[in-house]
């Protein structure tokens, strides 16, 4: 696995750069219609701690829910964001947290 680079779509305090749509606001009705488009099947975010996450859109059961994929501990792990109408700046930044406690061998909580 690669380290994750803003490239493409990403996401940097609480905009979305670098989609066709323009500049968007993280949690606003134009993000969560450009999360259900063909260009919205990723993005990356930066984390407070200057870590750049790619999350994914997965379709399972025909729905969507979005993930991130990233090495902890020399394993790939999985990190459920959730439904695109949960997705918002909070969600990531709960993410973040999550992976940085995992990557330090802290209990998730």
């Amino acid at each position: 696995m690669r380290e994750v680079k803003p490239e493409g779509p990403h996401i940097y305090t609480d905009k979305l750069y670098g989609a066709r749509a323009g500049v968007l606001v993280v949690g606003t009705a134009e993000w969560y219609g450009w999360l259900g488009t063909e260009e919205g099947r990723e993005f990356v975010w930066r984390t407070a701690a200057g870590n750049w996450h790619r999350a994914r859109r997965e379709w399972r059961r025909k729905s969507a829910y979005w993930y991130v994929a990233c090495r902890v501990g020399g394993r790939v792990r999985r990190f459920y964001l959730g439904p695109a109408a949960a997705l918002d700046g909070e969600r990531l930044a709960a993410v973040a947290v999550a992976i940085a406690a995992a990557r330090k061998g802290l209990p998730e909580g």
